[in-house]
């Protein structure tokens, strides 16, 4: 009877050297774990990365919209001092038309002296 609820000796040193293989396995595995992230991390990382080349693209094509739409334009200290120019301009004809109204031909004049 008391056999009988025995294990064999070399059971048990079967059973330890399958431990130790699984001890060695189970640290193989630990020492990979070091270097990995877990998966739902990476994939929080590589959706916060496509959100942020979206928010790219899109402020890429808002520069391009704004550099063509700016293409045609002026500072507006150039429009200001061509419209300066401009009532410069217009007060001198003014001047020149009230000074040739005031004013007779050569001929004509010559024509009254004689």
């Amino acid at each position: 009877r008391v056999v009988e609820s025995m294990v064999p000796a070399e059971s048990l040193a079967a059973s330890q050297e399958q431990c130790t293989r699984l001890g060695a396995e189970i640290g193989r595995l630990q020492a990979s774990m070091q270097d990995m992230v877990p998966k739902t991390e990476h994939q929080l990382a590589r959706d916060q990365l496509g959100q942020r080349a979206r928010e790219v693209e899109q402020l890429q094509a808002e520069m391009s919209r704004v550099q063509a739409a700016s293409q045609g334009m002026i500072p507006p200290s150039v429009y200001e001092a061509s419209q300066a120019s401009l009532r410069r301009a217009e007060q001198e004809l003014q001047v020149c038309k009230s000074s040739i109204d005031q004013m007779v031909p050569r001929m004509q004049f010559t024509a009254a002296r004689d």
